[in-house]
């Protein structure tokens, strides 16, 4: 075996394979198949994409735009410094009305530029990964939610999912008109309660709730 500097981290070589697609990224036994132009690399990730200490917080990526939020956060939560383990594989962010992308050789430009617990954001990526960020903690449960009206993306605060009627206090879907996850909708119909494809709030999922007045609410606890 031979070593090379990509990026800033040093991967053993350990194989080369031809003729894989070139959107194939997988983790084995902490093997990280990474596709490089024409060539497919197997490298030994030694924890660097997928962290396995007890601080870090993972999210599952697929390749594209992912809907995400964040229920634990480091305590320097700047992009350059939350993303910092990515190593451009995320491409860009965008929040509500921010957004940033990856430059390589210059780093993130735009708007934004912190991640915050309330809020949701549309992850970019170049390839399917499990993104860890290190010492994450949690952000806690009782985040206050201030939504103005029309279409707000925020964060589900919480590790385990619940359903809708449980989550939302009671009483609010007079002011609540939709919910939008990614790929699934729900909206409240009176005498009948939430109907569609979304049942759930899910941990580290981003949604967008639409109101039709400004509304200032906490998710209820299990």
């Amino acid at each position: 075996m031979f070593k090379r500097e990509i990026g800033l981290y040093s991967y053993p070589y350990l194989s080369l394979n031809y003729g894989m697609d070139r959107h194939t990224m997988r983790c084995f036994n902490n093997i990280m198949i990474l596709p490089f132009r024409n060539v497919v690399l197997l490298l030994s990730i030694a924890g660097i994409l997928s962290s396995q200490s007890a601080d870090a917080y993972c999210l599952d990526l697929h390749i594209g735009a992912n809907l995400v939020s964040f229920y634990r956060l480091p305590e320097d939560i700047s992009i350059d410094h939350v993303f910092s383990l990515s190593n451009g594989i995320i491409t860009g962010i965008i929040g509500e009305g921010v957004a940033a992308s990856y430059i390589p050789e210059v780093g993130w430009v735009g708007s934004l530029e912190y991640i915050r617990a309330e809020d949701g954001y549309w992850l970019e990526s170049s390839y399917p990964i499990n993104l860890c960020i290190p010492n994450a903690v949690p952000t806690g449960t009782e985040v206050r939610y201030t939504l103005h009206e029309g279409s707000n993306l925020i964060s589900y605060p919480r590790r385990d999912s619940q359903s809708l009627e449980d989550a939302l206090p009671s009483g609010i879907e007079d002011n609540i008109s939709g919910i939008i996850g990614e790929g699934v909708a729900a909206q409240y119909i009176e005498n009948i309660g939430w109907m569609g494809s979304l049942t759930h709030f899910e941990g580290s999922k981003g949604y967008w709730i639409r109101t039709n007045e400004s509304i200032t609410f906490t998710f209820n606890s299990h």
